[in-house]
């Protein structure tokens, strides 16, 4: 197995291929991501949006992959962490900050898509499900396809999954299909120890999804830091020349972290922040009294140091403000039709014309409903039994 070297201090300063701009242009994409993330959770506390997932924690070999990939030629079936990997390719904040308001110009779906369900024709971008673990199967009869209907070719397939999906039958099934037909199709596992609440030594047998495939013919493992941007792109660079060159399947087994909870319906801080006031403690206990609290769950705060100590400058940033972006996509949100929401939620009333709903789950949601012309009431809430239609 191939591993990444994890201290910046100890590797030249980039891996061949990368100059200045490129490292430059990683930098931002890392922060940019984060920058999404951070703002969809206060539109989520605000009731704004109405779910968040976050890749937080993920930046660094999300991004890696996305540079060394080729959008337009290799397929991708991504899932709802890959927000970064999806930047990358050449999805836009604006793109991702439609779905998030369920916007009608969202290009992915129009808005009926959950957030962080991005896709995108051009790119290859296939859209993903909610259930974890549905992408490997589609992804496994992409390669087969691609394989049947362009000998020669030396495009490859991507899907990308945390290390909890890697327990679902789909994923075996998949990954012995891909073994017996070798089929040039590349496994992306981003582990960051938890699946959802469960930790990883409790989840998968011996704790290391690289060490129980190892038996798979066929399948090439490598094994990277995925918080170190360098340390992946110089693994994901040599598993896709690999995959490219042999067409046969890769898995890329990425270590990486996840500073926020799940999702935010999901409340998860005294499991996920105990490594980092563990970090904290350390590093107070060694004398360190100026400890940036980001840099142990930041990908993009260790690049940042490395390019700052390379280039001796700061990293500029012309994209535009998120906020500004924000306000842009919740604008051009719009009020679907009436005839076509009834594909999408149930329309509820009663007797009085009100909106019968869980109180526990919308009332923070009562500014939505206003806003929302005529009788029809919709929320994405789950509803409780009442008289109304679907």
């Amino acid at each position: 197995m191939a591993s990444g070297v994890t201290d910046l201090a100890l590797r030249p300063p980039g891996p061949s291929g990368l100059g200045r701009d490129e490292l430059i242009r990683a930098f931002r994409l890392m922060y940019l991501s984060r920058r999404i993330d951070d703002r969809e959770i206060l539109l989520k506390r605000q009731s704004k949006i109405y779910f968040q997932i976050s890749g937080a924690g993920h930046e660094a070999i999300q991004t890696a992959a996305g540079m060394v990939l080729k959008p337009g030629h290799d397929w991708f079936f991504p899932y709802y962490r890959d927000r970064a990997l999806c930047l990358t390719l050449g999805m836009t904040p604006e793109d991702m900050l439609l779905q998030a308001v369920g916007a009608e110009s969202d290009p992915s779906s129009g808005g009926r898509q959950m957030p962080s369900h991005w896709s995108n024709p051009r790119l290859h971008i296939v859209s993903p499900s909610s259930a974890t673990g549905t992408q490997f199967l589609p992804a496994v009869g992409c390669a087969d396809a691609q394989r049947r209907l362009e000998p020669g070719t030396d495009a490859i397939t991507v899907t990308a999954t945390g290390e909890g999906a890697t327990s679902e039958g789909e994923f075996w099934e998949s990954l012995n299909v891909a073994c017996l037909e070798k089929l040039a199709i590349l496994y992306l596992v981003e582990d960051n120890g938890w699946a959802i609440s469960v930790p990883v030594e409790k989840q998968t047998a011996g704790g290391n999804i690289a060490k129980l495939v190892s038996g798979f013919p066929n399948l090439k493992i490598f094994e990277c830091d995925g918080s170190d941007f360098l340390a992946s792109y110089a693994i994901m660079s040599e598993a896709v020349e690999y995959c490219r060159r042999t067409q046969s399947p890769v898995l890329v087994h990425a270590q990486c972290t996840r500073p926020y909870s799940h999702s935010l319906s999901d409340d998860e801080r005294l499991r996920v922040w105990r490594p980092f006031y563990f970090w904290i403690g350390h590093q107070r206990a060694a004398g360190n009294s100026k400890v940036h609290y980001a840099h142990p769950f930041h990908p993009a705060c260790l690049f940042c140091s490395f390019c700052k100590r390379k280039f001796q400058a700061v990293i500029p940033d012309h994209s535009r403000p998120v906020p500004v972006l924000i306000a842009e996509a919740r604008r051009q949100r719009q009020v679907i039709a009436h005839h076509q929401l009834l594909c999408i939620v149930p329309v509820v009333h009663d007797v009085q014309d009100q909106l019968i709903f869980k109180e526990s789950q919308c009332r923070t949601h009562r500014r939505f409903f206003k806003s929302l012309p005529g009788k029809g009431r919709i929320c994405r809430c789950r509803w409780i039994n009442g008289p109304g239609q679907l």
